[in-house]
């Protein structure tokens, strides 16, 4: 049998999206998942033993699920950020018990990040947006070619500025 997709509501209530028949999981049998994170309008789950996944619309602070180990598939905020494994690089696997508790650091805030390596006489800088676990999100319109304004920059020396200015992409 393939992967089940399955929509949760934020109350908890399991609908069946993918056409399958299964018997929905009682009440007592779903743990509680405290959302660590605010502004998300969707959030994807797969569980590994199934590959099922759990899509919840405007999940709010606690979502509802049955015990198992699951990631994170696919988060869409409130102002058009979208994470996705494939260029996040995150794709760890956590777990959820009866015992609890569980929680899961996903959405915003969001954090901007920068690196720097050198090579040679050359300085790459790398800017990202993260959340509190680290999985990096992108802008809706970023995905296709529509770009935001350049990142600003700043370069402290001693808690004092001594240089800034603005990054072209490419």
């Amino acid at each position: 049998m393939g992967a089940m997709i399955f929509s949760l509501t934020a109350s908890g209530v399991l609908l069946l999206t993918a056409g399958l028949h299964a018997e929905a999981a009682g009440e007592a049998t779903l743990c509680e998942l405290r959302i660590g994170g605010h502004s998300i309008v969707e959030l994807t789950l797969t569980e590994r033993a199934k590959l099922s996944q759990f899509r919840f619309e405007n999940p709010g602070e606690t979502v509802r699920l049955p015990a198992g180990h699951y990631r994170v598939q696919h988060v869409e905020l409130q102002d058009g950020y979208v994470m996705i494994p494939w260029y996040s690089g995150f794709e760890e696997w956590f777990e959820i018990s009866r015992e609890g508790p569980n929680e899961l650091v996903v959405g915003a805030p969001l954090y901007s990040t920068a690196t720097g390596n050198r090579y040679g006489a050359f300085l790459r800088l790398d800017y990202d947006v993260v959340d509190g676990a680290g999985r990096s999100y992108r802008q809706l319109g970023s995905l296709v070619d529509v770009q935001p304004p350049p990142p600003r920059f700043e370069i402290l020396k001693d808690g004092e500025a001594i240089g800034s200015g603005s990054f072209e992409y490419g």
